[in-house]
C-alpha cells in the first residue's frame, strides 16, 4: 500500500536532497553506504543533496526501489522545488530592477496608482 508522502510549503523551498538526507539519517545510512547500494558517487549524491543536481526520472526510481517512497513523490519535490526556486529568482530579479530605478520605478507606481483611482 503506497502512502501519502504531503508536500508543505517548508518542503517546497528545499531541495528533494534534503528529504533524501532525511531518510538517510533517519535509517541511519551513512553516504558511503548509501553510495555502495545504489552505485552513485559520492559527489554526485552530495549535487543532489544540495540541489545542485536536478531529480530524474532514473534517480527518482533509484529512490523509489532502495528508499520507498515512490518515483512520483521525488518528481513532485523536484517540481515544486524548481517552481519555487523560479518565483524567488523572478522576485529577487524584480527587486534588483526597483533598486536599479528607484525613481522609474516610483513614478511608474504613482501612475499605477491614478489611473486606478480614475476607474
Amino acid at each position: 500500500m503506497k502512502q501519502n508522502y504531503p508536500i508543505s510549503q517548508y518542503l517546497q523551498s528545499t531541495p528533494p536532497g534534503a528529504t533524501l538526507a532525511d531518510l538517510l539519517l533517519e535509517r541511519a545510512l551513512s553516504h558511503a553506504d548509501f553510495c555502495r547500494q545504489t552505485k552513485l558517487s559520492h559527489t554526485r549524491l552530495c549535487r543532489i543533496i544540495s540541489g545542485e543536481e536536478s531529480m530524474t526520472t532514473d534517480l527518482a526510481d533509484l529512490f523509489e526501489s532502495s528508499l520507498g517512497p515512490p518515483a512520483s513523490f521525488w518528481m513532485n519535490r523536484e517540481k515544486l522545488y524548481r517552481q519555487a526556486l523560479r518565483a524567488t529568482t523572478s522576485s529577487v530579479d524584480h527587486s534588483a530592477e526597483e533598486l536599479a530605478h528607484p525613481v522609474e520605478s516610483s513614478a511608474s507606481q504613482q501612475l499605477d496608482k491614478q489611473a486606478s483611482i480614475q476607474r
